[in-house]
């Protein structure tokens, strides 16, 4: 899982500081199970308890806080619209557009956007506290006493965050679909006009027609018709509201009705006579409707003169400072109950003229007024200054700097170490949201911004971690260069950790040429080449300087002890069962498992985000359930279902949304797959290997496509076929080293019969060799790779396709018959012989007996046979990537093709196989241009598994595959054979782009989670750290590795020294000789 790696992708940039400190917990988490490995006790999670207690506390109160002040301000916009409302209704009229609705509509949107980023804060710390509490279950249960304290107390929080969020909704949606009713095209509220339209307007009672001219006037914005209705009704006030409040109120519905004439005369001729104050309340409304009409696409106009000053009439805001006259400084420097100053308002909005003139009004205050004022914390402790760099308000966050560099100039304001803090965290900011403009105006200003986050995370830190090396540029020529091995708190990840364990290659090379140090371990003993390693960057380890051979301990080789939970990856033997991954497994395919966007979910009652979404999905009644969105990529957490039935089985995906109480889910759509739906379309025991699936999600009431899911699967069948008794189960041994013989050139070839049978008998000469040289006992096996035939036949054969004929033909579209006569058109007319020559059976008790080796004679004839068959050949896929076709004569194939049966039954039991299963891949298919199309895959490994099972008796046998189904399928079908992963691990050029399979990270954790015995790298990994090797090890698993590489004897050495424990080469005799001479290893028996 990516989970921790990924948290601060989904984090609200200016609330970091206040979520689960999921990584600070996690690290305790690890601390305490590796002190209680060190002295043999139960770990102790007192600290990890105390760190979560705090947390839950802290969110829960940021919670509530932030809950209230959310309801707050939503029963301030319903009274506002009541207000509105009622003049629609006095004032409303057949043409009437009812505009200021539309306008108010923004609003609310706004009120809907803050309430959705609060569910999204809430989710996402949900998500990390649950996945905890999960994470200490599994290291000590769930008996514990602390640890059901504090469940109960976080599912006790959860309620009550819940009902108060499901109060909010309810409450919110009443609002809601008022307004957008009023505002809909088509839709219109009821008017007074409406009600007595079968009357003439002198009929109207009295009192109406006052309220209904007084509103008409104001929202038409005429005060000269505002005076008559207006004086009227002040003169008889009702007697729920005095003429003060109405008056208030008045102004208000002027304000929002953007009536600027009707609002100077309440000020102007009414406000002083009734002793009406204008207060910071009315003039916090006045920049929030500004600010939302400027918004608006229907006012660019509007918008442009209010920027620009050049209006025909002056604005809101301009009115109201006019009038306040004297008691400019006491109304803009008055907090509201959020703690917001009309300030915070206009850096909200982007006001930058009422930003511009609020500065202006302020020098005249006294010294250092106008920065207070920018500085000054609301209750959430967000100054204006960071609300214009939340809401990338460029100009407004040029004004403030400005300011503030003017009035520290001027003496009026110490450069303190508070205000140098508070703007680097601004700067900070600005990255994580990618505000360009706002970044680069901050690291060129004139001050020295060398601040950090909480977790001591400085601004190279983020630009390196979110990848912006245009940030990172310009931060190093700033002076920024200072901190480039500054590390934070949690992990002692400095820029170039973080830029490694990114992957972010252009960030590294700009790194190292500003002078980053490779000399510095993290708080675990890591280095920076090994987080790039580890997680598949090969390209940028390789850009750091070599290991040092020498330096073998510590580290990822010194990491607590790991072991397999059998119990979670075992599958039952005896039944079928159904994986399910949702998305796409494969890298550089960015596919959403769930996508609702563009669909018809706006229109539906539940509106996105008021309220969570659920998934379940469920096969023959048993079903799971995911939370929407997923934050995670659940590359290994798929979901599992047993099935009886898989040929008529459905997949099933359904959608509800559940309120925040979490008391109703209700259906939103579905969607639905039948697992087996293409199974006759490729032919009989065929299937694709495109796994991937993408099916639409299906609106409940109208049938119309709302989202689609995308999701992979593979069903696991039992073993067929095989009705041999169950075998001793093989294990391998975790102690020495293992040498295994692998194709290849020279002296040692593997893909014949006869070659396999050289090589293994090599290779037990070997081993007498050094027996009698006093070694410690060595084993070596060798690697034939199997695949199948059309007619389903095993056979050995290394390639994807066959070339002989002259094009490229997939081993499984061909006979068994029309696979040997392809050997027989290379094949020698006398009996085959091993380039090693013959090993004397009789002699092996006694010691070495090997027969004189028979020189190879072709005649004149076999040899045009072979240039005429390498001419066919030259335009295939193979022969044009490589020059040469590797398996036919000449190269590395020397004698006839076989057949898994003919390896199994004529090669002595003592010999042991690492058995490569060679199932095709999506990229083979690809790159060979034909058709995605392979055997059906449990066919595939029933037919092999039964043949190895019928005549492999006592023989040591591993099982190994390249592809992770294959590998899950071999784990899940039999326990006899152990089951090794192979994996490139991100070695260069990347041509299977299989998540499981892209990094030595990706491939532990699949294998841990399949409960596989181990795993064999590319070896380029492990050479580039080969204290990775430990890191696989001390997580339960065999590690072994092969390639080209290996058959250098100071690689096969330094791999031997860090702990490998199976090793793959194609030079046995070489390698052989080098790890005798140079220390001991040993394997299974």
């Amino acid at each position: 899982m990516r989970f921790g790696r990924d948290f601060h992708h989904h984090t609200v940039p200016e609330w970091a500081s206040l979520y689960v400190p999921y990584d600070s917990v996690k690290c305790a988490l690890n601390s305490a199970v590796g002190q209680s490995i060190d002295a043999k006790v139960e770990p102790d999670f007192s600290e990890v308890y105390a760190l979560l207690d705090g947390s839950i506390q802290a969110l829960c109160k940021f919670h509530r806080e932030s809950c209230n002040f959310l309801t707050t301000r939503q029963a301030k916009l319903e009274i506002k619209f009541g207000r509105l409302l009622q003049a629609i209704i006095f004032s409303g009229h057949k043409e009437d557009d009812f505009h200021e609705v539309k306008i108010f509509l923004e609003v609310v949107k706004k009120l809907h956007d803050d309430f959705e980023k609060l569910q999204d804060y809430s989710r996402l710390n949900q998500e990390a506290i649950q996945r905890l509490f999960t994470k200490i279950e599994k290291l000590s249960g769930s008996k514990s006493l602390l640890y059901q304290e504090q469940k109960a107390k976080w599912a006790r929080s959860q309620i009550d965050l819940r009902t108060q969020c499901a109060n909010f909704i309810s409450q919110f949606e009443d609002l809601r679909s008022s307004v957008i009713e009023r505002s809909s095209d088509g839709s219109r509220p009821s008017t007074v006009e409406d009600l007595v339209s079968k009357f003439k307007s002198d009929d109207l009672p009295s009192l109406v027609a006052q309220y209904a001219a007084l509103y008409r006037a104001i929202r038409t914005d005429k005060p000269s018709s505002l005076a008559h209705p207006l004086n009227a009704l002040l003169r008889d006030p009702s007697p729920e509201q005095g003429s003060n409040t109405f008056l208030y109120e008045l102004a208000g519905l002027a304000i929002t009705c953007h009536s600027h004439l009707c609002f100077q005369y309440l000020l102007s001729e009414t406000f002083s006579t009734n002793g009406v104050v204008l207060d910071h309340d009315l003039l916090n409304h006045v920049i929030i409707m500004e600010g939302e009409l400027c918004l608006s696409y229907a006012n660019n106009e509007f918008k442009e003169t209010i920027q620009t000053g050049e209006k025909r009439h002056a604005g809101l805001f301009d009115i109201a400072i006019e009038y306040l006259a004297s008691r400019k400084e006491t109304v803009l420097s008055t907090q509201d109950t959020f703690g917001r100053l009309s300030l915070h308002y206009g850096a909200l909005h982007g006001m930058d003229s009422i930003c511009q003139s609020i500065m202006g009004y302020s020098h005249a205050w006294g010294l250092g007024c106008a920065s207070r004022l920018i500085l000054t914390p609301d209750w959430q402790g967000f100054t204006p200054f960071h609300y214009a760099v939340i809401e990338n308000h460029v100009g407004v966050a040029k004004i403030f700097l400005e300011t503030l560099f003017s009035e520290i100039k001027s003496g009026q304001v110490a450069q303190t170490e508070t205000l140098l803090e508070s703007l680097s965290d601004m700067l900070i900011l600005a990255i994580r949201y990618k505000h360009d403009g706002i970044v680069f105006l901050l690291t060129k200003s004139s001050f020295d911004l060398h601040g950090f986050s909480l977790y001591g995370e400085s601004a190279l830190y983020v630009a390196s971690q979110i990848g912006r090396s245009d940030y990172l540029s310009l931060l190093l020529e700033h002076s920024n260069a200072v901190h480039i091995d500054t590390a934070e708190k949690v992990h002692g990840w400095n820029p170039l950790f973080i830029s490694c364990v990114e992957g972010h290659h252009t960030i590294v090379e700009l790194l190292l040429q500003a002078g980053a140090s490779q000399d510095v371990y993290d708080h675990h003993g890591w280095t920076a080449k090994e987080h790039a390693a580890l997680r598949g960057h090969l390209h940028i380890a390789e850009m750091l300087k070599p290991w040092d051979t020498g330096h073998l301990t510590g580290g990822p080789a010194d990491m607590p002890l790991k072991s397999k939970s059998a119990a979670m990856c075992r599958l039952s033997m005896s039944g079928n069962h159904v994986i399910v991954n949702l998305g796409s497994l494969r890298n550089g395919k960015h596919v959403e498992a769930v996508d609702l966007r563009g669909s018809s979910l706006d229109n539906s009652p539940h509106p996105k985000n008021l309220t969570s979404t659920d998934m379940s999905i469920s096969v023959e009644g048993t079903s799971q359930r995911v939370k929407l969105p997923i934050l995670s990529d659940m590359v290994n957490g798929p979901f599992v279902f047993p099935v009886i039935n898989p040929s008529e089985a459905r997949l099933a995906f359904k959608l509800y949304a559940v309120d925040s109480s979490c008391e109703t889910c209700e259906l939103i759509g579905s969607a639905a797959y039948l697992l087996e739906s293409d199974k006759d379309c490729f032919g009989a025991n065929r299937e694709s290997l495109v796994r991937e699936r993408t099916v639409p999600i299906l609106e409940k009431n109208t049938m119309d496509i709302i989202g689609t899911i995308a999701f992979t699967f593979v069903i696991a069948k039992p073993l067929m076929g095989s009705n041999t008794p169950p075998l001793v189960k093989q294990k391998l041994s975790a102690e020495g080293l293992q040498l295994v013989g692998h194709r290849g050139t020279n002296s040692i070839q593997s893909a014949l019969h006869t070659a396999i049978y050289s090589l293994a008998l090599h290779m037990l000469s070997l081993v007498m060799i050094h027996s009698s040289e006093a070694v410690p006992f060595l084993f070596a096996n060798t690697r034939p790779d199997v695949q199948l035939t059309r007619d389903l036949t095993p056979i050995i054969y290394h390639d994807f396709s066959l070339s002989e004929s002259g094009t490229d033909i997939p081993i499984h579209d061909l006979s068994l018959e029309q696979f040997m006569h392809a050997s027989e058109l290379q094949s020698p007319s006398v009996e085959p012989v091993s380039v090693l020559g013959r090993l004397n059976p009789q002699g092996l008790s006694h010691g070495l007996g090997r027969t004189r080796v028979r020189s190879r004679s072709l005649t004149k004839d076999k040899e045009c046979e072979t240039v005429r068959i390498q001419d066919i050949m030259k335009h295939t896929v193979d022969f044009r990537n490589k020059g040469f076709k590797p398996n036919t004569r000449g190269h590395s194939v020397q004698d006839s093709f076989t057949t898994l049966e003919e390896l199994l039954t004529k090669l002595p039991d003592s010999i042991s196989f690492n058995i490569e299963i060679k199932y095709p891949r999506l990229h083979e298919a690809v790159e060979a241009g034909v058709g995605p199309i392979a055997i059906d895959i449990n066919t595939f490994i029933d037919r092999i598994l039964a043949q190895i099972f019928r005549v492999g008796g006592g023989r040591a046998i591993i099982l190994s595959s390249f592809s992770p189904e294959i590998c899950i399928l071999l784990a899940s079908k039999q326990d006899t054979y152990p089951v090794l992963f192979i994996t490139n691990a991100g070695k260069l050029p990347m041509s299977d782009m299989e998540m499981r399979a892209s990094s030595l990270q990706a491939a532990v954790r699949f294998s841990k989670r399949w409960n596989l015995a181990g795993i064999v790298f590319a070896s380029e990994t492990l050479l580039l750290c080969p204290r990775l090797v430990g890191y696989v090890k001390r997580s339960g698993l065999i590690c072994g590795s092969y390639g080209s590489l290996n058959n250098l004897p100071e690689n096969a050495n330094i791999q031997q020294i860090a702990g490998l424990q199976l090793l793959m080469v194609d030079n046995v005799a070489l390698i052989a000789s080098a790890l005798g001479r140079s220390s001991t290893y040993q394997t299974m028996t």
